[in-house]
């Protein structure tokens, strides 16, 4: 390398000391500043130029037993449009467990002319509760193919304190479990 520039692979090779929240830990670049450091809330500002260039990881302890119950409940879709209306986001993409980790994992993708951004949410077991949290990255739009993929490194690193179980067994076990009834033998039967 010269002029001591790093790689985007060096980079994310370098990620800063992984985050815990207690349920998960989270890994961030270097140069992104920890603003924020809260009970179950971390706060970054990456670009310091460009003050929406913000990335959290929250966790909170919540009654539900799936990840699609909690969103279902909670209408998580109704607070991301919500918050992302005031910029007129439009929902890009919506992913089912995307890394392939196993864990109940949904993934949203928002573009606007303004920002992109990735909003990553999971349901983890942890201390015998259930804890549904969530990880934001966003960016100017205009700076979107710059951090992409450094941003799919920095969700890849999302990683569970405690074993989970994996989902993606338990729902391919359901779905190709033989279904049975019951059947009643008739006289003609033999």
């Amino acid at each position: 390398m010269t002029g001591g520039a790093m790689s985007l692979a060096q980079t994310c090779l370098a990620l800063a000391a992984e985050k815990r929240l207690g349920v998960y830990n989270i890994s961030m670049p270097p140069r992104y500043k920890l603003k924020k450091n809260v009970p179950g809330l971390l706060a970054w500002q990456g670009d310091r130029l460009q003050p929406t260039e913000v990335m959290t990881a929250k966790a909170k302890a919540v009654e539900f037993k799936s990840l699609t119950q909690a969103v279902l409940r909670l209408r998580i879709w109704v607070y991301v449009v919500r918050i992302n209306s005031t910029i007129e986001a439009a929902l890009f993409d919506a992913s089912v467990d995307p890394y392939e980790t196993g864990l109940d994992i949904y993934r949203f993708e928002w573009v606007s002319d303004f920002i992109h951004e990735y909003k990553l949410y999971a349901l983890l077991k942890a201390e015998g509760k259930n804890y549904l949290c969530s990880v934001n990255v966003r960016t100017p739009a205009l700076l979107w193919e710059e951090n992409k993929e450094l941003f799919e490194y920095i969700l890849k690193s999302f990683m569970p304190l405690e074993a989970q179980p994996n989902r993606t067994v338990e729902v391919s076990a359901a779905s190709s479990a033989p279904v049975t009834a019951p059947v009643e033998a008739s006289e003609g039967a033999l």
